[in-house]
Formats: structure tokens, C-alpha cells, sequence
């Protein structure tokens, strides 16, 4: 049997924005078979919206993104 994996819901970062971007390419991959966003389009959605209050992360204790 698999240990569970610990994961945390909290508000992104700047400092998250890497780990984000991985995420989204990875999304675009599996949806268009080519990555389709940049750091300057993650940027400019999240300049859009209030990051402690509109958006969330859901990250393992080790601190990965996965969601």
C-alpha cells in the first residue's frame, strides 16, 4: 500500500511562479501536444486577480505544486 501524500491548499507567490508555469506547460502538453504559456502570460493573469484572496495552490509538504 502507497503512504499517503501529504498536500497543503495555500495562496501562491511570486516565488511560486516557476513551479506554476511547469504546471501549465504540462497542462498544455497533455491538451494541445505543445507547450502553449509563457512566465509573461502566468504574469499577467496574476496581475489580473488578488493572489491571497482569488487564487490557491495545492502543494505537497515538500513544497511541490500540484494543482
Amino acid at each position: 500500500m502507497k503512504p499517503f501524500l501529504a498536500l497543503n491548499l495555500r495562496h501562491p507567490t511570486p516565488e511560486d511562479a516557476g513551479d506554476v508555469l511547469a504546471l501549465m506547460l504540462a497542462w498544455d502538453i497533455a491538451d494541445y501536444g505543445s507547450e502553449d504559456s509563457t512566465m509573461e502570460d502566468l504574469l499577467d493573469q496574476w496581475s489580473d486577480i488578488d493572489l491571497q484572496r482569488d487564487a490557491w495552490l495545492l502543494v505537497t509538504s515538500e513544497g511541490q505544486v500540484h494543482g
